[in-house]
């Protein structure tokens, strides 16, 4: 009988949903890295940012925060996931007068299985075949001010997919609103990647739909940020709760440094205790933020991020 390849569409599938399950969401959605969080600053606080988003960060987890993004900025951040999965993401806002802010992004993961197998009539054979998966995303937001207190936003995505020599794509939108209630408190709410769906041969899913609604409460002359928020992942029906704080203490009026923690429930894979810091030095007229994030998951591993963001 001739050889019956088992390292195809069907082992495909099952490194798609194995990395969807790593991702945190839940659920068998493609393009599940559309759900990792992207920015240590937000990661060390684990990921409640909706309510806080006020940086570049802003274009994944509520477009509506562009809107404070009063400086050109830029950030990167790589980070090292689990099971060998690498995430990168890169992401730039400029305020334009008139209009808003506008921002765009570029987030993309990537893993590879060394060996495959094949099914034969004595048993299993090891192919030597290298079985690669990658997804990219490209993001184009907008976050306007429609008063002093009521922020918007929007984004538009470009979803796709490549698992061995099967490749799929997909469209989606973010929208999201901010509410300053006073200098020190702001609530958002987002509703993220609505969409087309992501079609993989003759295997379709749907994008990871998340509605997010969070909150953020600056205390000690905005020194202190607690946030916390509220996610629910429409595509396997869970929901989650995330807390954290941050803390910059002014060591002189060039530098800061920041501490972060934070944490997650156990409705989705990913829960646990998230540890952060960073740096914030100014030079002029720009500020250089160098972060670091750590994300408990338990059997899964840590998963670490380092971030660089540029404001000009």
């Amino acid at each position: 009988m001739a050889k019956q390849k088992v390292a195809g569409l069907a082992v495909a599938v099952c490194l798609a949903v194995a990395v969807s399950l790593c991702y945190g969401a839940g659920g068998t959605s493609g393009a599940a890295f559309l759900s990792i969080i992207p920015g240590s600053r937000p990661a060390g606080m684990a990921g409640a940012f909706t309510g806080a988003a006020n940086d570049v960060n802003s274009i994944y987890f509520n477009p509506a925060g562009l809107a404070l993004v009063e400086k050109k900025e830029i950030g990167f951040t790589h980070n090292m996931w689990v099971s060998g999965i690498n995430y990168e993401f890169v992401a730039g806002a400029v305020p334009l007068a008139g209009i808003g802010t506008v921002g765009a992004a570029l987030s993309m993961a990537s893993a590879q299985i060394d060996e495959t197998k094949e099914a034969t009539d004595g048993g299993i054979d090891i192919t030597g075949k290298k079985l690669s998966y990658s997804d990219m995303a490209v993001t184009v937001g907008l976050g306007r001010k429609i008063n002093d207190a009521l922020l918007v936003g929007l984004n538009g995505k470009m979803v796709s997919e490549t698992i061995s020599s099967k490749a799929g794509s997909a469209m989606g939108i973010d929208a999201g609103v901010t509410y300053i209630m006073s200098k020190d408190i702001m609530i958002g709410a987002a509703l993220q990647n609505l969409g087309t769906a992501m079609k993989l041969d003759s295997v379709e899913a749907g994008l990871p739909m998340t509605v997010r609604a969070g909150a953020a409460y600056k205390m000690m002359e905005n020194a202190l940020n607690i946030v916390g928020d509220i996610n629910y992942f429409i595509s396997s029906g869970k929901m989650n709760i995330r807390a954290g704080a941050e803390y910059i203490y002014p060591v002189s009026k060039d530098m800061g440094i920041a501490v972060r923690g934070g944490y997650q429930t156990t409705e989705v894979v990913g829960a646990g205790l998230t540890f952060g810091g960073g740096i914030v030095y100014k030079m002029g007229n720009m500020d250089i933020i160098a972060d670091l994030a750590y994300w408990q998951m338990g059997d899964l591993g840590s998963p670490i991020r380092v971030s660089l963001n540029v404001k000009l």
